[in-house]
């Protein structure tokens, strides 16, 4: 992990020169699935905020390295008999991609990862209401904090700046700290974004 974020670093560096900065925002859609005992769960997609900031460093004419970094709202969603569990989850996200470009459309794919911060599990039946916190830690009751995902995207931008993105992201990791249970994330998402400008530089010659 720690060589996959010298790498990243190293190619950031490299390829500054020729880089553009941008932010982003838009919904996702999340759902988790719980294995338990043998008994598997999978909930329902819940949306969820999502915003950013995103870099794109050119590798050459066609291609770019383009990670990112987003506050990312993920979790998933439970009815039963008439009652509905609601698991929010606040990640801060980091995808590393890879991205091939041609005529403002890109396609990309890369690792994630994911920083869990904080959540909330809403239970409500009928009129009743309850929430409780989610934490994350090494205790048996709390999640993994640190989560491995694949992000796969596909986007278009515009010749002003501003693009369109979808991205799908399968959590690959098990945050369950219990080992006799499972629990992973999954889901994609849509963002609307804008790179700035790229800074050119000047030369300025002074005349005596």
């Amino acid at each position: 992990m720690r060589k996959l974020f010298i790498l990243s670093t190293l190619i950031m560096f490299v390829c500054a020169a020729n880089a553009q900065f941008g932010i982003q925002a838009g919904v996702d859609f999340y759902s988790a699935k719980q294995k338990t005992a043998g008994i598997s769960v999978n909930s329902d997609a819940k949306a969820g905020f999502t915003a950013g900031i995103v870099y794109s460093a050119s590798l050459g004419e066609s291609f770019s390295f383009m990670p990112s970094l987003n506050f990312t709202q993920k979790g998933g969603k439970l009815s039963f008999s008439g009652d509905e569990e609601k698991i929010t989850l606040s990640y801060i996200d980091l995808p590393l991609n890879f991205v091939y470009n041609v005529k403002g459309f890109f396609v990309g794919a890369g690792p994630a990862l994911g920083f869990g911060i904080g959540g909330k599990d809403k239970f409500t039946s009928g009129d009743i209401t309850e929430s409780e916190d989610v934490n994350f830690g090494s205790g048996d009751e709390e999640l993994k904090p640190l989560e491995i995902s694949a992000n796969i995207l596909a986007g278009y931008k515009f010749s002003n700046g501003f693009f369109v993105t979808a991205n799908f992201n399968p959590g690959l990791s098990n945050l369950s700290n219990d080992s006799d249970s499972k629990y992973h994330n999954s889901g994609f998402g849509i963002r609307l974004g804008y790179m700035f400008p790229q800074m050119k530089k000047t030369s300025s010659s002074s005349n005596q």
